[in-house]
């Protein structure tokens, strides 16, 4: 028995107020600076095939979060979805995310649909 989806694909790209952000994936990168020190930086991801990780359409929604203590300080740890249009099947748990160029998400999580339509991060941010 083929599964059908319950929402039509064509459906999730007539409406453009359903996808409100950007996304741009990013990976480390490792290199050394001016005096030979090591330094990490972040670069969009860009596959063998040199498909840029930037300009993704998504839309994210909290899913919890919680609080570390510790003696002298608190740290609060905010989870949520991120929703990406489209198949990325190359995105891993190595990787970050960074919502319309100014909020960065450590990536915990990679699920595909199983229509292969939409990708969704499980996420955090800790502030």
């Amino acid at each position: 028995m083929q599964r059908m989806p319950l929402v039509h694909p064509e459906l999730l790209n007539s409406i453009p107020e359903r996808w409100p952000s950007t996304c741009r994936i990013e990976i480390r990168e490792e290199g050394t600076d001016e005096y030979g020190q090591p330094v990490d930086d972040w670069v969009t991801f860009v596959d063998e095939e040199d498909f840029e990780y930037e300009e993704i359409s998504a839309v994210r929604a909290p899913s919890g979060g919680r609080e570390i203590k510790q003696d002298d300080k608190t740290y609060t740890v905010s989870e949520l979805d991120i929703v990406l249009k489209g198949y990325y099947p190359k995105i891993n748990e190595t990787m970050r995310a960074v919502i319309n160029n100014a909020e960065i998400y450590n990536i915990l999580l990679v699920e595909n649909s199983s229509q292969d339509e939409i990708t969704r991060l499980a996420v955090e941010k800790v502030r």
